[in-house]
This record gives structure tokens, sequence and C-alpha cells, in this order.
């Protein structure tokens, strides 16, 4: 007998994009925040090409952004520029060889096509993701890229082909009350996110955890197509909502959806409840209402089905009382 084949070695990963659900979330997130002080684009085209920066930010009104904006996008407003790329790996991507370069041609082929003569500070890069990997500081280094690391998960990146004024923010770190968006983009919070959610709403972030649900919400109504359009999409987003029907109270959670969407969103909501906290609230004769004879005694163990036997021999013997009607 010969021995099998070898497997085909597997492609090793090469830079690109991973378009996850993540991404139009933390974008709609950026919007509700920065409101009319930036102009948030998505998939931005910078070719001929299908290459795109994930979202690009156009500082457009004059004025300091309200404090309560500032508080709740602590740790990224702060590097925001005149013009700002930003690069988001989702709390299940990695930084890999080549992620730099790439994130570097695309602002420069960006540059190219609309500003060819703009200022290099005027440009900021943003790369967010969970951590610094190895192999992407082997790639800064090879690059004579140096980093500075201004706090615990926020570092500078300087020199070599660090053009333009570049930082990488590290979710992994930047969770709690001092960050309270990028801890929803942490992979702590996909490993507890009842207490992130928790956290900030004692924290006062209530509308943040209230608009976040809103959106998986708005997420799943749309369907397949957009399931299809981004990875991970079903079960990450099943799993989230249903975390936070636990701590929301029942007139948030479906605030802001329109009257055509309730229908469907309850649907949704229900379908993701435990049954027993579907049948909270029901008396016994309501939760069987609707049912026939056969679907009463679908589920019931063979000991529950022989004392229902008996206490129907109970109920026919003569002299015994009847319930009343």
């Amino acid at each position: 007998m010969e021995p099998p084949a070898p497997p085909p070695p597997e492609p090793s990963p090469t830079p690109g994009k991973i378009r996850t659900w993540w991404h139009p979330l933390l974008a709609s997130l950026l919007r509700w925040q920065l409101g009319s002080h930036y102009q948030l684009q998505e998939e931005v085209p910078v070719g001929q090409k299908p290459l795109q920066i994930d979202i690009l930010l156009l500082h457009q009104e004059q004025g300091d952004l309200p404090d309560s904006a500032r508080q709740i996008l602590a740790g990224l407003v702060e590097h925001l520029g005149a013009y700002t790329l930003l690069e988001f790996k989702s709390p299940t991507d990695t930084l890999r060889a080549g992620d730099f370069q790439t994130f570097l041609a695309y602002a420069l082929l960006y540059r190219a096509q609309h500003h060819p003569l703009l200022d290099p500070e005027q440009l900021h890069l943003l790369v967010l993701a969970p951590r610094l990997t190895r192999p992407y500081r082997e790639e800064l280094r090879t690059l004579g890229v140096t980093l500075e690391q201004h706090e615990s998960g926020i570092w500078r990146l300087h020199g070599g082909q660090a053009l333009h004024p570049t930082w990488v923010l590290e979710t992994e770190h930047l969770v709690g009350l001092d960050h309270p968006l990028l801890s929803l983009l942490s992979p702590r919070f996909l490993e507890n996110k009842v207490v992130v959610y928790e956290l900030l709403r004692q924290g006062g972030y209530t509308e943040l955890v209230v608009y976040l649900g809103q959106q998986i919400i708005q997420f799943q109504l749309r369907g397949k197509e957009f399931a299809m359009q981004h990875l991970g999409t079903d079960n990450q987003m099943a799993q989230a909502l249903q975390d936070l029907l636990y701590l929301l109270p029942p007139e948030e959670r479906l605030r802001g959806l329109r009257e055509d969407q309730l229908a469907q969103a309850l649907q949704d909501l229900l379908a993701l409840l435990p049954p027993k906290d579907r049948l909270k609230g029901l008396s016994p004769k309501d939760r069987l209402k609707g049912l026939s004879p056969e679907e009463h005694l679908e589920g019931l163990s063979p000991e529950e089905l022989e004392r229902l036997r008996q206490l129907l021999l109970t109920e026919k013997k003569p002299g015994s009382s009847s319930p009343p009607s």
C-alpha cells in the first residue's frame, strides 16, 4: 500500500483585508460620536483596482468635539488629524508581516490620487489591532521604523518608512472606563461581554451600550446579504445580542427602530432567548394555548406520561370530584 499523498501546503497569509461585522460597527460608532466634526467614509478606493482603506476621517468642522464624545473615543480621538486613515483588525484578526507596507502603500496611493502635495504631517495613520505581534515588529525593524510607547497599548512609530504621524493602538490593553469605545473592540470583550457591558453601564455609558445593541439588531435585520459580506457575523452577533438582552431594560432594547422593523426585531430577539425566558410572565394556561392534545404531550418523559395517565384514571373513578369548569 502506497502512503497517502501529502496534503498540499497551506497558502501563507497575505497582507490584505478580512472584512468582518466589526468593521461597519466601528464605522457606525465613530460616525455617531464624531458627528459633523468629521466626515467618515468607509472602504475608500485608493486606485483603479479594488484597493480599499477601512475608514477615512476628514476633519471638516472647526471647534472642539463635545466632552462626551472625547470621553467615549478616548485613546483614539487624540490621534486624529486633518486627514486620518484607519486600518482596523477586529478582535479575531491579527497583525501580520506585510500589513504595515500594505497600509503605507494605500496611504501613498490615496495621497497620489487626491492630495499629492499634502503636508505629510496633515495625514495621520492609525492601526487598531488586538496586539503588536512579533512578525509586525520584525517588519517595522526591517524598514527602519522604531516604536515609542506613549502609554500601555499606545505606540507611536518613528523613522524609516513611517513618513506620516502613525500610531498603533493595542485594543487588548485599552479596556475599561478610560477607553469606552475601544473596550468594545477588544479581545477581552469577546472573552467576557457581560463584564464589559456592565462596567460601561455602571460608568455612565449606558447610551453607548444601547447604541451597540441597536446596531447589532440593524445588522441582523439586513439578513443574509450582510452576513455573506462580513465574516463571523451570525454566531458572534447573536451571542453579543443575547448577552445585551440580560442587561438592558426592555424599553431600551428596541429604541430607535422604525415601525416596519419592530416585528422582525422582536422575532429575532425572542429566538435568542432560552425557552424559560420566553415564557416568563405567562400563566400555565397561556403557555399551552393553541396547542393540540398531541402537542401537549410532546417532550414529556415516560415517567411524566405515566403520572399523567394515573391522574386521568383517578379523574374517571366513580365518586371522584371533578375539577371546576
